[in-house]
């Protein structure tokens, strides 16, 4: 039966869930096992950041040292979406004096919400 478990790393490179991006994916290697990172994010007062493995069991310590591994396809596809966002809220913003009022990014896709007075499919295809 896979569960889940957390851990806290004083060093990482897994960036977590945060303002509309998701959060990195990969594993963390320790002795030759491989741990499967499902979810990384911030505890309730922002200050720790939490790694959530998916395992049968664990043989983590404390003073432990593992190696992590991003999963760089996904990451790449994440920062490819927030760039392409900024790209589009700027022109949004030069061109329509609209500015973004919500969105999010996933790694498959992203969207945006725009203060647009009305609906005009004619900005989007310009777009």
């Amino acid at each position: 039966m896979l569960v889940m478990r957390k851990i806290i790393l004083i060093k990482i490179a897994f960036n977590p869930r945060s303002k509309g991006l998701p959060n990195d994916a990969g594993y963390i290697i320790k002795s030759n096992r491989k741990y499967r990172v499902i979810d990384v994010y911030l505890n309730d007062r922002k200050e720790t950041i939490i790694h959530v493995l998916e395992t049968k069991n664990h043989e983590l310590t404390i003073d432990d040292y593992i190696k992590g591994i991003i999963n760089w396809n996904r990451r790449y596809k994440i920062m490819q979406s927030h760039t392409a966002t900024h790209i589009l809220a700027s022109i949004m913003c030069n061109e329509y004096g609209t500015l973004i009022i919500g969105g999010h990014i996933f790694s498959e896709y992203s969207y945006d919400d725009y203060s647009l007075d009305a609906y005009d499919s004619e900005i989007l295809e310009k777009l």
